[in-house]
């Protein structure tokens, strides 16, 4: 059951992202506009890493779509899937300061976007200072 009707400037505004509810809780809800996005999005950094650059995507995989989309755009990349976690009290009070989502996303989030992917490893951002985590990529294992 959504939340409602969706909130936010213009007619099209259901078409973008959302949070619905259900019997599982909250969760992130794609419309069709964000869907058509991310696939361009997608491609593009596919574009960038076929061209020979290195790339670094720090995203949030939503959903079993987006994932299946991101699978697919990077087929015979050799894409390094890296775990970026910290503990939800850490997620709950940075959500708390940043001020602009609302307090729990993260939370909400951390059951269905780890659920599907193998990663290389896995860094956890509560301990490590920004510059401690970007130390931890695997930089050997770049061409």
């Amino acid at each position: 059951m959504d939340l409602g009707p969706a909130t936010g400037p213009g007619a099209h505004a259901k078409d973008g992202l959302r949070f619905a509810t259900s019997s599982t809780g909250r969760k992130l809800k794609i419309g069709a506009s964000c869907e058509r996005l991310l696939h361009a999005y997608h491609h593009a950094v596919a574009a960038a890493a076929r061209s020979g650059l290195n790339v670094i995507v720090d995203d949030v995989v939503i959903d079993d779509g987006v994932l299946g989309d991101w699978l697919e755009v990077l087929d015979e990349l050799e894409p390094t899937w890296v775990a970026v976690r910290c503990s939800p009290a850490i997620t709950a009070e940075r959500e708390r300061r940043r001020g602009d989502r609302p307090v729990g996303m993260t939370g909400t989030q951390t059951n269905s976007v780890h659920r599907s992917l193998r990663y290389a490893f896995e860094i956890d951002t509560g301990e490590l200072t920004p510059t401690e985590a970007l130390d931890e990529l695997p930089w050997r294992l770049a061409p």
